[in-house]
């Protein structure tokens, strides 16, 4: 058996990913991953990069890279374990028209942001809460 093999269970064509489940999926003991955090795919109208936070433009409904007035909803997420709203076959082709956003979780930020530090804890430039500091050096996100 070679690494490129893909599993499918329930479809007899998977598709990119290693393991694809057409149906749903149970685990007695739980899933765990070594990736840090929850996302989900949400339509954007720029780019950004893993690190930046992500605000949800309230005129055009699309996320970019926060800015004043936004309604924050995470971070771009760099290591997700669990990513939800993937419609189109690779992250690559997702990529195209979405950013991945970090909803809970340990995740890296790009403090050089417009970023308000009160000891461990962090708050946008118009005081929406981000996150609290580990000794990691990682953000917790999440309420």
């Amino acid at each position: 058996m070679t690494t490129e093999a893909k599993v499918g269970i329930g479809t007899a064509t998977p598709g990119e990913d290693m393991l694809e489940v057409n149906g749903t999926a149970y685990a007695s003991g739980g899933w765990q991953t070594t990736n840090a955090d929850y996302a989900e795919w949400f339509e954007k109208e720029e780019d950004t990069k893993p690190g930046d936070l992500i605000g949800l433009n309230l005129g055009t409904g699309k996320v970019r890279k926060y800015q004043r007035g936004d309604k924050l909803l995470g971070v771009h997420s760099s290591n997700p374990g669990i990513v939800g709203n993937r419609f189109a076959e690779t992250n690559d082709e997702m990529a195209r028209t979405h950013t991945i956003v970090a909803l809970l979780g340990q995740v890296y930020v790009n403090i050089d942001q417009e970023i308000i530090k009160y000891g461990r804890l962090l708050y946008t430039i118009d005081n929406q809460f981000v996150g609290v500091i580990l000794q990691n050096g990682l953000v917790f996100i999440g309420r």
